[in-house]
């Protein structure tokens, strides 16, 4: 079974407390970020697919709004934002549950996870994404079985304390 890698783009530049894109224009921030996935390979297996959505448009791409670098599928929100791109792919995708979504941002999560698609936070991607330490082909939160209980027993946690 296949994965797809849906990836918040500025989410994730944004989200990294190394500094490895700090300081750079936001053109060599995207280079570097699609450059260390295809190096790295943090979406596991080579069959996997991954997508990395950015707002806006790429004001140097023959393109448009979508190119390909390697193995990694770069698309552009063009007048609409990322997130709700984003939305859109999962939510046009008929099996949802070989999708993992990697973004921080809530109201993506909670969206895209009704539609049984997995989030990783970004984080852990990044920590792929750099070698930092777990490299498993999929997230934690995919790996386990979202019974009812677990989630009403999370639920509990959350709200009854």
């Amino acid at each position: 079974m296949a994965l797809h890698y849906i990836l918040d783009g500025y989410n994730i530049i944004k989200s990294d407390g190394s500094g490895a894109f700090f300081g750079k224009p936001l053109q060599a921030q995207r280079e570097q970020l699609v450059g260390l996935i295809n190096r790295n390979s943090p979406h596991g297996a080579h069959r996997n697919k991954i997508t990395v959505v950015f707002d806006g448009t790429y004001e140097n791409s023959f393109f448009g709004s979508r190119s390909v670098s390697g193995a990694v599928d770069i698309v552009f929100s063009s007048g609409d934002t990322a997130d709700r791109l984003i939305e859109q792919i999962v939510l046009s995708q008929q099996n949802a549950n070989n999708i993992i979504v990697v973004t921080d941002d809530r109201g993506i999560r909670k969206a895209v996870s009704a539609s049984g698609a997995k989030i990783m936070e970004t984080k852990e991607f990044l920590a792929r994404l750099f070698n930092r330490s777990n490299t498993a082909a999929e997230p934690a939160s995919a790996q386990t079985d979202n019974s009812e209980d677990e989630i009403t027993d999370e639920l509990s946690k959350q709200w009854l304390k």
